[in-house]
């Protein structure tokens, strides 16, 4: 087995299962995006409650992203031979879930008397930026041109 994060779209609804011992469990299916015009079929499994509730707050044609275990599958389809991924899902990310990270986030600093001016504040990036374009240019040309090609 080998641990991956895969992205994808989902192609049906979650399903909510129960096992033989009685433990729920959580099916789904996504389509991952390869190389070129393919695409793969991720089948995922979840567990683990928070993954559980992730999976069950989507439906069809939502984004996810999944990590856990994984294994290839295969099989064939009108005689065409087909691959997939099987993936027993540790942690499932969504878009709901990042928005509302980020409102708890913000919501948190505007409680504690910061604004979100900011909490939304630039990075001091450009100022390290001019700083080094100054020492470069102290160094000879050549440097000082390469600065400008940084993306910070």
């Amino acid at each position: 087995m080998l641990n991956v994060l895969a992205t994808g779209t989902l192609v049906g609804d979650p399903k909510q299962r129960t096992g033989a011992t009685g433990k729920p469990y959580v099916t789904a299916q996504a389509r991952v995006p390869c190389d070129g015009e393919d695409s793969l079929l991720l089948s995922i499994i979840a567990f683990r409650d928070s993954a559980r509730d992730a999976l069950l707050a989507l439906a069809q044609g939502d984004a996810v992203a999944v990590t856990g275990r994984a294994k290839l599958t295969a099989w064939r389809k009108n005689g065409e031979e087909r691959h997939g991924l099987s993936v027993v899902a540790e942690q499932v990310l969504t878009a709901y879930q990042v928005e509302k990270r980020r409102s708890a986030s913000t919501r948190g600093k505007a409680e504690q008397g910061e604004g979100l001016a900011t909490a939304c504040a630039p990075s001091p990036a450009p100022a390290r930026r001019a700083s080094a374009a100054a020492s470069a240019a102290q160094d000879g040309g050549a440097v000082a041109d390469m600065v400008d090609d940084l993306p910070f």
